[in-house]
């Protein structure tokens, strides 16, 4: 055999190839795209350059991209294995099994690249690998946590390239909509959450279409929603509940009507046949001496500004000995939930656990006071105060309708307008007494360097 013979495979590869595709099997990506893309400069048919440069996009998270490129590569020359193999690697990562089967099917019937080098580097090569280690909602989990960051801008763009992925997909458009609520682009949620109504939409759905109508100001709009929410689904708390809420949104409802939803709810979603009944069923331990005890439920702990407003709240309380307890149904902790999490002496999740459980949990801390935090609002608590969780249950600074229909007492400021002597109404809302605080409802210190307000 001459020589001649023994290079001809080599130089088959475009120069300095086998360096990019070196480069990218040592993870240096931004290295093996200034090499690729010089190829491809020279060379604009070049299927193996083109090749590695949809390796890398797919590295770079342009899965997009990266597939526009590998099929490219592989129309460019039908006949070779590696680009189809390629192909069939990424889709396999995407989770886009049937594309990848067929493509990595194909390949067994086509022949190697001439240059008797194997271009599919060796962290894409195994299909069984690829497939086990497929990602198909990777950038939904991206947006997921961008949005429990506050990352409004990155959570939506990564949103947005999963449903390039997956386009229609109702989870992720689930997940449009809360980022672009949170962001307060009410048209864009509005627009998602119409899009999964196409599909399969649940009561939910319709419930979180009509919040967001509501919030927008399209009041008919919103009630229209939560009919047709209702209609299908009449026994579901959260749905009817969340109507409540939008009630609250709309100025031309008034406080009756308001009132008269809530005590309907609480009668049929939180009523308790013990709470008037036997007490033993209910009964809170003895405190046998220790220290007195309150109690604070509810589920944005971890949101800065609601932190800013409990801690002065939490610390002077805990200045005056008295036992704290936090009961929170945050998705996860953040530096404003650890901070407050300082005056607590203790520190308790209840996501996802049942009212009557929350309360038998509350009752064996032996707490004194819980205060409801949440009122109607996203996450509400109201049926735990029906099984008694505490020897006194009050609601404070929740949603526009507090959970008062199951407590004993609602806080609220001094304008009531029949507090009597001792600083509560006879007769609050639903029926429920309110406790005038003489000042305020709230306790917000002022942030640092506050301008004065002008006219």
């Amino acid at each position: 055999m001459s020589i001649s013979e023994i290079a001809a495979p080599d130089a088959a590869l475009p120069p300095r190839f086998a360096d990019a595709l070196s480069l990218f099997g040592e993870n240096r990506h931004d290295e093996a795209l200034v090499i690729c893309e010089q190829i491809v400069a020279s060379r604009p048919d070049s299927p193996e350059a083109i090749m590695l440069l949809g390796l890398i996009s797919f590295e770079l998270d342009e899965p997009i991209q990266a597939i526009d490129l590998l099929t490219r590569a592989h129309e460019a020359a039908p006949d070779i294995a590696d680009y189809a193999e390629a192909l069939a690697a990424v889709h396999a990562r995407l989770g886009n099994t049937t594309e990848a089967l067929f493509l990595v099917k194909l390949a067994t019937t086509l022949t190697p690249h001439p240059s008797g080098t194997r271009l599919l580097p060796e962290s894409l090569a195994n299909f069984f690998d690829n497939v086990g280690s497929a990602s198909p909602n990777k950038f939904r989990k991206r947006a997921e946590k961008l949005l429990r960051a506050g990352d409004h801008i990155g959570a939506e763009n990564a949103v947005q390239m999963q449903l390039r992925l997956t386009p229609g997909d109702p989870e992720t458009l689930r997940l449009l909509a809360e980022i672009c609520r949170a962001s307060g682009n009410k048209t864009a949620a509005i627009a998602a959450l119409h899009s999964v109504l196409h599909s399969k939409p649940t009561p939910a759905d319709r419930s979180a279409l009509a919040a967001v109508l509501a919030e927008a100001g399209r009041h008919d709009e919103a009630a229209r929603v939560d009919r047709l929410a209702i209609a299908e689904s009449p026994d579901d708390a959260e749905t009817v509940r969340s109507r409540i809420v939008n009630l609250t949104r709309d100025p031309d409802r008034n406080a009756d009507e308001i009132d008269t939803a809530g005590r309907d709810w609480c009668n049929r979603f939180a009523a308790h046949p013990d709470r008037s009944g036997s007490p033993a069923a209910t009964a809170v331990p003895d405190r046998a001496g220790k220290p007195f005890s309150v109690a604070l439920i509810g589920n944005r702990f971890n949101n800065p500004k609601i932190a800013h407003m409990l801690a002065p709240v939490m610390a002077a309380l805990s200045r005056r000995g008295v036992s704290l307890y936090v009961y929170s149904d945050d998705v996860r902790a953040s530096l404003a939930s650890d901070a407050l999490g300082r005056d607590a002496k203790r520190w308790t999740s209840i996501r996802g656990v049942d009212p009557e459980t929350v309360a038998a949990i509350l009752r064996g801390d032996g707490i004194d006071i819980a205060i409801d935090l949440t009122g109607f609002g996203p996450g509400a608590r109201i049926a735990t105060y029906a099984w008694r969780p505490a020897r006194v249950c009050l609601s404070w600074c929740g949603s526009a309708m507090t959970a008062a229909q199951t407590c004993d007492w609602t806080l609220t400021g001094p304008l009531g307008k029949h507090a009597d002597a001792a600083g509560h109404d006879a007769g609050g809302a639903a029926g429920v007494p309110a406790w005038h605080l003489p000042e305020t409802p709230m306790v917000y210190p002022a942030p640092p360097n506050l301008m004065e307000p002008g006219p």
